[in-house]
């Protein structure tokens, strides 16, 4: 049976993303591990995630080493992706899918207003001339429609189903390997 993420549609939103994430799941281990099916998924907030580790020097790794159940996390600070929707002042509409410690997902609604994102990229250095993004200021400025991306880690979800603790075990094409071997 081939799933094809039936909750997808045109428009779709971070909590259109979070279904389909959860969908994907219950997919994927219905039958080799039932607890991690989509109904033990918890959901809070980044700041409810970092808390218990808010005296640390990098809270959010320290917490992605101590989380022992899967986890999805939203509302993360803005300064984390560049090109996604603000919420408030400080966070975006994006959410990660965290499963024993790893980032299975990735997802947030786009950026679509141009001079929020010229805005954006040139306070964070990305961009050192005027001139960079004006192509893709204008096209933007033409309209842009609503739109949310995600990205699935396939390395992490292979460790999580192997029950593997090296990414090496997983990874398909060791390109690491074959530059020692030719040194």
């Amino acid at each position: 049976m081939l799933w094809l993420g039936a909750s997808l549609k045109n428009y779709s939103t971070v909590d259109d993303l979070i279904l389909l994430s959860k969908e994907l799941i219950d997919f994927i281990f219905k039958e080799k591990n039932p607890d991690l099916s989509s109904d033990k998924i918890e959901t809070i907030t980044y700041e409810e995630f970092v808390y218990p580790f808010r005296d640390s020097d990098n809270s959010y790794n320290q917490a992605k080493a101590n989380m022992r159940k899967p986890l999805i996390i939203y509302k993360l600070p803005i300064s984390t992706n560049s090109i996604s929707q603000r919420l408030g002042d400080n966070t975006s509409d994006e959410f990660k899918l965290i499963i024993g410690g790893y980032t299975i997902v990735h997802g947030y609604s786009e950026l679509n207003d141009p001079l929020e994102l010229r805005n954006r990229l040139y306070e964070q250095g990305y961009f050192k001339e005027e001139g960079d993004l004006e192509e893709l200021l204008k096209d933007m400025e033409k309209g842009c429609p609503p739109a949310s991306s995600m990205g699935l880690s396939l390395d992490r979800l292979s460790m999580l189903f192997c029950k593997s603790k090296n990414i090496k075990e997983v990874i398909a094409f060791p390109f690491s390997r074959l530059e020692k071997q030719n040194e």
